[in-house]
């Protein structure tokens, strides 16, 4: 009965146990129905836990092969994978050593360094621009007051007159 419920337990439509149990039940039907020759049921359950071990021992063997592969599948990557991380930390203890320890440490030193001197020399430029600009509008403040081209000639044309008149 424990059998018959581990055969039948599996919900797979290919329950490879499912023809076992069909065959045993088949075989002790006639006991149950005392129809049978005892000595024929034994041979007949011999043979078939002969069938049953052939079978388990060929999915066993298939299970093996398979596990097997996999395994082998899994080392290889694993080799590839293992020789990736080596050539990066070779390639970064290169990096390392081209750059030496304090190398990054003193790279952003000198970049403050340069980057206040920038800056500084922007704030002097700023300055005199600003200066110029103050000089540009105070010309122009002078030729908004300075009379204009027409002005100019109508004044030298009176000085004129005013010097022949005189």
């Amino acid at each position: 009965d424990e059998f018959a419920e581990l055969c039948t337990r599996s919900d797979q439509a290919e329950n490879p146990l499912r023809p076992v149990i069909d065959v045993v039940e088949g075989l002790l039907r006639p006991l149950h129905e005392k129809k049978a020759d005892a000595a024929d049921v034994e041979r007949a359950l011999a043979s078939t836990d002969k069938a049953c071990r052939d079978f388990c021992e060929v999915e066993i063997a298939k299970a093996r092969d398979e596990q097997t592969a996999l395994v082998a599948d899994v080392s290889r990557n694993l080799d590839l994978q293992q020789g990736a991380v080596e050539g990066c930390v070779k390639d970064v203890k290169a990096l390392k050593d081209a750059l030496g320890e304090d190398a990054l440490g003193q790279f952003i030193e000198k970049y403050e360094a340069s980057d206040a001197v920038v800056k500084a020399d922007l704030e002097k430029h700023g300055a005199g621009l600003d200066e110029a600009v103050a000089g540009l509008e105070g010309v122009r403040s002078d030729l908004a007051r300075a009379p204009d081209e027409d002005r100019v000639k109508y004044m030298l044309a009176a000085l004129r007159d005013d010097l022949e008149a005189a």
